[in-house]
């Protein structure tokens, strides 16, 4: 009797201790799942393991733009400072699927295409928004091209941080190397001089 009472009473803390391991994992898993703001990381937000870039092509050429934006991607690949960020060691590959919420009245720096102030941002990094003929007309004006917010996400009481960022671009302008270095290179999170960096 003696013997079979401490005996329990071991099988019992192993299983309170074993209860509170398996809650505390349960709890760190769960809050790993919950995006966050991460000021070291160039992903911006804790839930995104690579780089991804997705791509809303609206203009007529979709396959010659889509060959444009990739050789623009592997461009930014190159980049000096590439291998000092999160982004892996792979040229992202350009994604569909996004869908930007373009204002009628046109698209001005500052203005946000997207779902706008989120607790659960996308896995997108960047969003490259493609416009064609009258659209891109209606839309840029005189722009070639215009950097604005797509997600952001809360820090603290009246403060924001953009946390997808989309550019917005001519297709005629793709091609161009100053939309790589002005436009696809800063929206993907990498400073276009990297000498000044």
């Amino acid at each position: 009797m003696s013997l079979r009472l401490p005996r329990l009473a071991a099988y019992g803390v192993l299983a309170a201790l074993l209860a509170v391991f398996l809650g505390l994992f349960i709890e760190s898993r769960l809050s790993a799942a919950v995006p966050q703001v991460d000021p070291e990381s160039d992903l911006i937000v804790s839930t995104r393991e690579r780089l991804r870039v997705c791509a809303d092509i609206r203009a007529a050429n979709q396959r010659q733009v889509t060959d444009q934006l990739t050789a623009g991607l592997r461009q930014v690949r190159r980049h000096p400072h590439w291998e000092r960020t999160d982004f892996g060691t792979e040229t992202p590959v350009l994604e569909r699927g996004c869908r930007a919420q373009l204002p009628d009245d046109g698209v001005a720096k500052g203005i946000v295409v997207g779902p706008g102030i989120t607790e659960h941002p996308g896995p997108y990094r960047t969003i490259v928004v493609v416009l064609g003929g009258e659209e891109a007309d209606r839309l840029l004006g005189n722009q070639r091209a215009v950097l604005v917010p797509y997600e952001l996400m809360k820090l603290d009481p009246g403060m924001t941080a953009t946390v997808t960022q989309t550019v917005v671009v001519r297709d005629a302008f793709v091609s161009s190397p100053e939309f790589v270095k002005d436009y696809l290179t800063p929206a993907i999170g990498l400073h276009p001089d990297p000498d000044r960096t």
